[in-house]
């Protein structure tokens, strides 16, 4: 599989009119390029994006 091939579709995602939809597929087009090295990338997104915790952030405005 050409990486270089498998990175294109990001590009097309990224016109999605939806950006959750877009962002949902340009992530799973870079997963499907870095193959072997998914769980690397997928760490790295997750250090870039850490889960919030809505409760702590809801009790935050109060």
């Amino acid at each position: 599989m050409n990486p270089v091939a498998m990175a294109l579709p990001a590009l097309v995602a990224a016109g999605e009119s939806d950006p959750l939809q877009a962002a949902l597929e340009a992530l799973w087009a870079a997963v499907s390029t870095y193959a072997a090295r998914r769980n690397e990338f997928l760490a790295d997104v997750r250090r870039a994006f850490p889960v919030i915790d809505i409760d702590r952030a809801e009790g935050s405005l109060a």
